[in-house]
C-alpha cells in the first residue's frame, strides 16, 4: 500500500505490506513475477476488483 495518509502505528493497522516509492515496488514486483500487469486502486476500501483472463 502507498499512501501519504498514515504514519506510525496506522500503518501497522493496515495489515497490509506498506510501500515508500511506488516505481521501486512496481520494478520489484516485475522482477519477481516477471508480469508488467499493474493494478491501481484510488479508492481501496470502495472499490471491489475483478479479474478477467
Amino acid at each position: 500500500l502507498y499512501t501519504t495518509g498514515l504514519a506510525g502505528d496506522d500503518r501497522t493497522l493496515t495489515g497490509v505490506t506498506m510501500i515508500d516509492d511506488i516505481k521501486a515496488a512496481i520494478d520489484r514486483s516485475i522482477a519477481a513475477s516477471g508480469d508488467p500487469t499493474v493494478a491501481i486502486i484510488p479508492e481501496g476500501p470502495y472499490v471491489v476488483p475483478r479479474y478477467a483472463a
